[in-house]
């Protein structure tokens, strides 16, 4: 006996897409696709004159408010900028009564952090 060089009957041949043939022309066509483009994130900014000194009871309630949000966002008070989430370093800037903070935001929810943000600081007590 000796082996023959006839194709194999289609029932021994491995079906196209087992992972032993060629992957099928449409999953070649699904990598070339292009992937979705990002959104470009929003930046967002308001400045706020403080009713109150800002101490540990609006610090507080401005590092809850803050921790709500996926955006980047820091408090600006004098040169320095804080994250709002650390009710130490916001007390730390020493923002009092009179003066204006600026609070900035970048992501997909800037303008409402922002938006919130600024309330809590003008209504500061």
């Amino acid at each position: 006996m000796h082996a023959s060089s006839e194709t194999p009957p289609a029932a021994a041949r491995p079906a196209a897409g087992d992972g032993t043939g060629p992957a099928p022309a449409a999953a070649a066509r699904a990598v070339l696709e292009d992937p979705p483009t990002a959104q470009p994130a929003t930046v967002a900014e308001a400045t706020v004159l403080l009713p109150a000194n800002l101490h540990a009871r609006p610090a507080g309630a401005l590092a809850r408010t803050a921790a709500s949000f996926t955006s980047g966002i820091r408090v600006e008070y004098a040169g320095r900028s804080v994250s709002p989430t650390g009710i130490l370093a916001v007390m730390g800037l020493g923002a009092t009564k009179g003066t204006s903070v600026t609070v900035r935001a970048e992501g997909e929810d800037a303008a409402e952090a922002v938006a919130a943000l600024a309330r809590v600081l003008a209504e500061a007590q």
